[in-house]
């Protein structure tokens, strides 16, 4: 049975893989911005999108942090038309191509996305 904050579309669960060998080469990531009033509601539009994997609330010249995974470069334009239609209030500002991740949470990652070893977390010293 699902925890209650499941039930409610509050959380979701998902398992890590390797990006490039589930046909999704292309990862972006896109600094963006709402009014300020419509921030949380936007942000959590966008992360129920397929194609997000993680969307965030920033401080700085963006509001959201957006990052996506995508088939390929030619799904890039495709991508930002939805985000487009909708989320007209939505303003991207900045867009990064990742050509390769090395690591992702404390995995290191060999050329095709697989867990090559793992690096822990370390907290901060007090």
């Amino acid at each position: 049975m699902a925890p209650a904050h499941a039930a409610r579309g509050e959380i979701t669960l998902r398992c890590d893989l390797a990006r490039p060998l589930a046909g999704l080469p292309t990862a972006m990531i896109y600094g963006a911005s709402v009014p300020h009033s419509r921030r949380e509601a936007t942000g959590n539009d966008l992360a129920r999108v397929k194609q997000v994997r993680t969307c965030v609330s920033v401080s700085g010249p963006h509001s959201l942090l957006v990052m996506v995974w995508l088939h390929g470069l030619a799904a890039v334009d495709p991508f930002e038309a939805l985000l487009a239609d909708r989320f007209p209030e939505l303003e991207v500002r900045d867009r990064t191509v990742v050509l390769h991740s090395a690591k992702r949470m404390d995995r290191l990652l060999d050329l095709q996305g697989r867990s090559a070893g793992r690096v822990p977390f370390a907290l901060p010293p007090p």
